[in-house]
């Protein structure tokens, strides 16, 4: 067997055997995007400015203005481009480019709409709904309408008139359902809803004419808790599983792995959910699923990334969480203290004779200060624990590309003469070797494992 880091590698497991054309059962703080070797995954970076009570680190992807959008607790939309840092409350947000070409926002509440010029500072308009108690799950522009939904009611804000209309007669969403998520795509409205223990995905169809229902798919046993549309894909959630609704039906990507005893496990936060440039982000109390690939070709992968405060909101851009004020975060170039990986059971066959022939070459570059540390754990142990493993051999030296691993260095790590396991697995964790705790210029990298068969007088 041959465990090399190359396209694709599949992260999470979604249980211990699980392969897949894959190599790698679980990830974490590892970046998933790489073509052809594993290092840490880059951090994020602290915004400064506004309201947000940052006040060091500014660090935007680009000059260009963007929004900052949470649409659940916090409520919070931020111009970053707008440095007087204007806030806008609202639990919706949406905008087109009117025929000057200009930005126009669409703010929704509980009770208003409201239309604004680009920097929130004007009010141009507002449709009230004092009467209303109720919460807006959901919206999507479609051209210059706005669809937003309350419980199983859908309306129509049109940007022309600025009135509101439901859509009850043509589109009869189930009475007791709660619409989830809706997403406009290819002339089609993809409204996913929950009732009682089922989601219920509707596809309505636009036309100038106005809306139909053009099919309807139930998923049963089934509850999403949020959705984010990709192009002809719309990826929803349950606590524990990723499902991608193309047009058709639903079908299940894989499951959501909270530790790394490759058990299906839940999150108990309502998560949030954003997607950008190939990759599915699910934020959900300190941890962030990234799922995707970088590249078409390449097999979509699941990695895991912590976190070190309570995640409110995420964006494709952009991270929310709040301690005593809120505070926005960005990708960095800077990397964490460590990570690590999880390779699949490695079985060299019969282990009831002693294969003093097996060693494991490790390609790898460091750099000062880095290390690498790689551990395994056999199914004897597995049995009684499944997250302990016992360490082999740090490499450190960075004059070195390539290291051996004898099965007998495997054999004293493990406090055994013989190895009477069936299968074992290694852990590989990549760490910044020095100085004190925070984000680090510099990360370790590993290119393959790989396993050799030599004769005996051969041995290392």
């Amino acid at each position: 067997m041959q465990f090399n880091l190359k396209p694709p590698y599949n992260g999470i497991a979604q249980d211990k055997f699980f392969w897949d054309n894959g190599e790698c059962a679980y990830m974490e703080n590892i970046d998933n995007e790489q073509m052809r070797y594993a290092r840490l995954a880059p951090t994020y970076t602290l915004i400064s400015g506004g309201n947000t009570g940052a006040t060091t680190n500014v660090n935007q992807l680009s000059d260009t203005p963007a929004w900052v959008v949470t649409c659940w607790d916090s409520k919070i939309l931020l111009n970053w481009g707008d440095k007087s840092a204007t806030l806008a409350w609202a639990k919706r947000h949406e905008y087109l480019i009117d025929s000057s070409g200009n930005q126009v926002n669409y703010f929704i509440d509980n009770s208003n709409v409201y239309e604004t010029d680009y920097n929130v500072s004007t009010i141009n308009d507002t449709e009230a709904h004092a009467a209303w108690s109720w919460v807006v799950t959901a919206s999507c522009l479609v051209y210059k309408k706005i669809l937003y939904a309350r419980g199983s009611t859908i309306l129509k804000y049109d940007t022309v008139t600025h009135t509101s209309t439901t859509l009850a007669s043509d589109v009869p969403i189930l009475t007791g359902s709660t619409v989830k998520y809706m997403y406009f795509y290819n002339d089609m409205v993809h409204i996913v809803t929950v009732r009682g223990y089922d989601t219920i995905i509707y596809q309505v169809q636009y036309s100038s004419t106005g809306y139909g229902i053009y099919g309807k798919e139930l998923i049963q046993g089934e509850v999403c808790v949020w959705a984010v549309g990709n192009g002809a894909i719309v990826y929803w959630i349950t606590t524990n599983k990723i499902y991608g609704f193309s047009g058709v039906n639903s079908q299940l990507i894989r499951y959501i792995g909270t530790n790394n005893s490759f058990e299906e496990a839940t999150f108990t936060e309502t998560p949030s959910l954003a997607y950008n440039a190939g990759f599915l982000y699910i934020a959900a109390g300190t941890t962030i699923w990234k799922y995707g690939a970088r590249y078409q070709w390449r097999r979509a992968s699941l990695t895991i990334k912590s976190f070190s405060e309570v995640i409110l909101g995420i964006t494709g851009r952009y991270i929310q969480t709040q301690v005593t004020t809120n505070y926005i975060y960005t990708n960095s170039n800077k990397y964490p203290d460590s990570g690590f990986f999880i390779t699949l059971p490695f079985d060299a066959g019969d282990y009831s004779e002693v294969k003093t022939d097996l060693k494991f070459r490790v390609g790898y570059q460091l750099k000062t200060g880095t290390s690498i540390t790689i551990g395994v754990m056999t199914d004897l142990m597995e049995m009684t624990n499944k997250t302990t493993y016992a360490d082999v051999v740090t490499l450190s030296d960075t004059s070195k590309r390539v290291s051996y691993i004898s099965v007998q260095e495997i054999l004293t790590a493990l406090g055994s003469n013989t190895p009477e396991w069936q299968y074992l697995r290694f852990k590989v964790t990549l760490t910044w070797g020095g100085g004190s705790s925070g984000l680090r210029d510099n990360t370790p990298t590993i290119y393959d494992i790989t396993s050799l068969y030599e004769e005996a007088e051969n041995n290392l």
